[in-house]
């Protein structure tokens, strides 16, 4: 016996980023119809019990907390009484308005065409002063959005990568789409040719390092002979200073989602899946009850809560449909 936790991260109106409307419609229905759904709190009592529901469960989530799952996946989720978990980074949310809905759109108030066209590079911004902070929901939506059926949880504050360590230079940076390579923007304040680009991972995991002098690592050497000078020309964080970085990321993305929502906030998603033990360690400092991933597999009841993986759905009708028959049913066979 085990339970199913779907993630999406966007749903747009022709598919354009993320999950086509319609298709996301035909999968809700389709859910409704052949399946129990539960929440995240039923998620952990399941497994605190070890009592994994008989029938096919599933639960539905979402990463990252773009304007569209406020405009177009929660009014589909309440058409069909699915509860589901948002997992906002708290960054990206801006002051503005409560905009349409896809309740204005049935009441005949507009029209879909007057909704925002999502572009996928617009997510690529992590400024909430420009104009690309419209992809993601402001803190008026975020209030109506949460409530007994849809919860707001965390999927960390900053939602950033850095530098890696050990070095590992993975190509040069040559000045071109430099409008889409945004989480460059994190690790150098001016970005100029030549400058390696090392490996990254997550805020919330990174073994941290910077560059002080990226110049002397410019274009001119082999990647073999960079690696030669780049431990001596780095500035590596201390592991008493990267425990206490993720802690306070963790801690402020909690606190501004409990000052704004009035309430607790147990449940934490990790942005790209990108964790490790003091990462869990430091969530659970803070106070978070529960952790997910993005590592696919199904909640039995020997999973951990602070290790609960999930399913990345697909954007295809068919495929799902397929999956439904062909990998989940089959989890639900006692």
């Amino acid at each position: 016996m085990s339970l199913v936790i779907l993630y999406y991260h966007r749903v747009s109106i022709e598919g354009e980023v993320g999950v086509a409307l319609s298709v996301f419609e035909k999968q809700m229905k389709f859910i409704s119809e052949n399946a129990n759904v539960c929440s995240l709190d039923d998620v952990c009592e399941y497994i605190d019990s070890k009592k994994i529901p008989r029938k096919p469960t599933f639960t539905i989530t979402f990463d990252d907390g773009c304007y569209d799952i406020f405009a177009f996946a929660a009014p589909i989720l309440q058409k069909y009484n699915i509860p589901a978990t948002v997992f906002v980074s708290t960054s990206r949310v801006w002051e503005g308005p409560i905009r349409k809905t896809l309740y204005d759109y049935w009441n005949g108030v507009c029209s879909l065409d007057d909704f925002p066209k999502p572009s996928p590079w617009s997510l690529r911004y992590r400024d909430t002063s420009s104009p690309y902070r419209e992809s993601y929901m402001t803190w008026a939506e975020v209030k109506a959005l949460d409530s007994d059926l849809i919860k707001v949880e965390s999927h960390g504050h900053l939602h950033k990568k850095l530098f890696h360590y050990p070095p590992e230079i993975v190509e040069k940076y040559v000045n071109q789409f430099a409008e889409r390579m945004w989480y460059l923007r994190h690790v150098y304040p001016r970005l100029k040719k030549g400058m390696p680009i090392f490996r990254m991972k997550s805020s919330l995991c990174a073994h941290a390092f910077r560059v002080p002098l990226p110049s002397t690592l410019v274009i001119g050497r082999t990647k073999n002979q960079d690696d030669l000078f780049v431990d001596k020309l780095i500035l590596k964080e201390g592991e008493k200073e990267r425990k206490s970085r993720i802690k306070e990321e963790l801690a402020t993305s909690r606190r501004l989602l409990e000052d704004a929502l009035g309430r607790k906030v147990y449940h934490i998603a990790w942005p790209w899946g990108e964790y490790d033990e003091i990462s869990v360690a430091m969530a659970k400092e803070v106070g978070f009850a529960a952790c997910y991933t993005t590592q696919k597999g199904l909640v039995t009841k020997d999973v951990d809560r602070y290790h609960i993986p999930r399913h990345g759905a697909t954007k295809r009708w068919f495929k799902f449909i397929k999956k439904f028959y062909t990998h989940y049913l089959k989890s639900f066979v006692p």
